[in-house]
Parts: structure tokens; C-alpha cells; sequence
């Protein structure tokens, strides 16, 4: 009964040192990761209710909303020729117009938000692929 506590004991300490010893390894690539998002931070924009934004992707977002916005209105203009809710055509069309440029607009400001980092390099090469864990 007396030997119990010690060998827990050294149980305890051989489990840590294990630990220790596998962690070590990971830990600069930890503290480079941390370094770099600290970076990352610093170049960041945001505010109450805004994620932050990287530069990039701000120039991203709202490129993709201008551009995006104009081809979803040209795409869904023609909507506007079909006869509906006895409307004039004129306001057929901009109402079709509308419609698209704000889907188009959605869908620009989301693909290249998230498509003008990768371009413009300010993405680190580690960062292409799936990581693990």
C-alpha cells in the first residue's frame, strides 16, 4: 500500500516528460504561426460588427461588388421584357436590373473577397492546401 503513491508518481512524471518531449518540437512553428497572425492583425480593418479585412481583401470585396453588380444587371435585364403585375416596362427592367446587380453583387464581393488574397500573394505558399488537424 505504501509503494502505491510513488509509483503514481513516477507514472506522472514519465507521462509528462513524454508529453514535453512530443510537444517540444511543435512549439516554434507555434510561435511562428503566432507571430505571423499577430502580423496579420496589425494590417487588418474592422469594426463594431465588421470581421477584420486584410487589405487585399477589402480591394477584393468591393472589386467584386462593383464588377459583380454590373454583369448580374446585364444578365438579368431581359427579365425584365416578361409582362408581369400589369408594371410599365421601363419599370420591369430596372426592377430586374436591381435585382440582378444585388445578387451579382453578393456573388462578386464573396468570391473575390476571399480570391484577392490568394492573387496577390498575400497569402503565405504553407497556406495553399489542407492542413491537418
Amino acid at each position: 500500500m505504501g509503494d502505491e503513491p510513488n509509483t503514481a508518481n513516477r507514472l506522472g512524471s514519465r507521462v509528462a516528460a513524454k508529453v514535453e518531449a512530443a510537444t517540444a518540437a511543435a512549439k516554434p512553428e507555434a510561435e511562428g504561426r503566432t507571430s505571423e497572425q499577430d502580423r496579420q492583425s496589425v494590417e487588418t480593418w474592422g469594426g463594431h460588427g465588421i470581421a477584420g479585412l486584410s487589405p487585399a481583401q477589402s480591394v477584393g470585396l468591393g472589386m467584386g461588388m462593383l464588377i459583380g453588380g454590373l454583369v448580374g444587371a446585364i444578365v438579368f435585364l431581359p427579365v425584365g421584357f416578361i409582362n408581369f403585375a400589369d408594371i410599365a416596362v421601363g419599370w420591369r427592367l430596372l426592377i430586374a436590373a436591381l435585382i440582378g446587380a444585388i445578387a451579382g453583387g453578393t456573388a462578386g464581393a464573396v468570391y473575390w473577397g476571399g480570391r484577392a488574397p490568394e492573387v496577390s500573394g498575400e497569402m503565405p505558399p504553407e497556406s495553399s492546401g489542407p492542413r491537418r488537424g
